[in-house]
């Protein structure tokens, strides 16, 4: 989506392009910049040129596509992740009981965190809506669900270490939300505002996050909590129709899913750290992305790239 506003006499005007970023894809590009960053999603880059801030502007998405900012006034690109802030200091300020006024509360911190991006008409026209929408949802679903919640829990960073024949391994994440609830253990929740990962390809042990991160819960490796997860979702957030949805991957025990995940990365730590043990390009091509960041490097035939 995109804009062009008039902003002043002398032929000067304000340029915008809007998009939506997926879930997992990866965003390259532009030019070179101090924050040590590949991926530039989440990052703020001013698209001018100093001393050791070189611009190229060009955007290249790990899902085959680009962006040329074909223009020659200064530019910003802004690849944040504001709703996930919103909600972290939502849950952060209110992590046991919600005031009446929850909603109005939850849409005043999505200003202070959208800033100064609403000021403009296409931001406001694309994102606003839609984060309204995630809102409104948001807050009828805890309407119900806080009789059951102690505590809510946002951004939690946590650590988990298994032996292995090469050393001790270290598995860290960053929980986007963990629930202590009242009838025992803990829920965690992994906000995605794009699409959420099958049920079979997380079964499979192909998007291990949320249960890799129930065994840092269960091994006590969030900071000051730990217990048994009794449930693992996904809360998609796209301020569509519906704006919200709750997608629960276990069947009401995780442990069992848990357990194989975590069996599994065992194994491929522990074929790993055997230095004969090749990296193959497509290791299982029935999950292999459609789009892959490497797919130049693989140097495979056409033929059995795409089997």
């Amino acid at each position: 989506m995109g804009s062009y506003t008039p902003s002043g006499s002398g032929g000067s005007h304000h340029l915008e392009v809007l998009f939506n970023a997926r879930d997992g894809e990866r965003l390259y590009g532009l030019g070179q910049h101090q924050h040590g960053k590949l991926d530039q999603k989440g990052a703020v880059i001013d698209l001018v040129q100093r001393n050791t801030e070189v611009v190229i502007p060009f955007l290249l998405s790990s899902l085959g596509y680009g962006f040329l900012w074909n223009h020659p006034g200064t530019g910003r690109a802004e690849l944040g992740t504001v709703i996930h802030r919103t909600l972290d200091a939502f849950f952060r300020r209110f992590p046991q009981g919600m005031p009446d006024n929850a909603e109005e509360q939850l849409l005043d911190i999505g200003r202070e965190q959208f800033g100064p991006i609403l000021s403009r008409p296409g931001a406001w026209a694309f994102w606003w809506p839609r984060f309204r929408r995630i809102a409104n949802w948001l807050v009828n679903q805890e309407r119900i669900r806080r009789a059951d919640t102690i505590e809510s829990h946002s951004e939690c960073e946590g650590s988990w270490t298994l032996p292995a024949r090469g050393g001790p391994f270290t598995i860290t994440a960053k929980a986007d939300r963990i629930d202590r609830l009242a009838a025992g253990g803990f829920l965690l929740v992994d906000y995605k505002t794009g699409g959420v990962p099958p049920p079979k390809q997380v079964q499979a042990g192909f998007a291990p996050q949320l249960p890799l991160e129930g065994a840092i819960l269960r091994g006590g490796g969030f900071n000051g909590f730990s217990g048994s997860p009794a449930a693992l979702e996904y809360w998609r957030l796209s301020g569509g129709d519906p704006a919200g949805e709750r997608c629960p991957i276990d069947a009401g025990d995780p442990g069992e899913l848990i357990d194989r995940v975590v069996a599994r990365v065992a194994a491929l730590i522990d074929r790993f750290d055997d230095p004969a043990t090749p990296y193959l390009a497509v290791p299982s091509p029935r999950w292999a992305p459609r789009y892959s960041d490497y797919r130049h490097l693989e140097r495979l035939a056409e033929s059995e790239a795409e089997e």
